[in-house]
């Protein structure tokens, strides 16, 4: 799976540094490569390897459920108005457009 390194920094809501250290340390564990953006000498494209995607699911997964397990039983409606709250909170590196 390949993706430019600043769009999978903003999907896991990571700084450009956090995002650098992270991939560091993935590629350290041979867990992810990185390759020059031809369009873009300052980024780079990443190449998560099968067992990271595997990790990278499992996380998801996780996550998910842990979500479930915390809101479980809190009226939709409610769910909905906090939803819509948090669509005014800027996203790192968006602090500048309000949604």
């Amino acid at each position: 799976m390949w993706g430019p390194a600043p769009e999978l920094g903003r999907a896991v809501l990571l700084s450009s540094g956090g995002t650098t250290n992270t991939l560091n340390r993935l590629a350290a564990r041979e867990l992810a490569d990185r390759s020059p953006d031809p369009d873009d000498g300052h980024s780079m494209f990443i190449r998560l390897t099968p067992e990271e995607v595997r990790l990278a699911e499992r996380a998801l997964l996780g996550n998910a459920a842990a979500h479930g397990e915390v809101f479980d039983g809190v009226p939709g409606a409610d769910l909905d108005a906090a939803a819509h709250a948090l669509r005014a909170v800027p996203l790192p590196g968006d602090r500048d457009r309000r949604r």
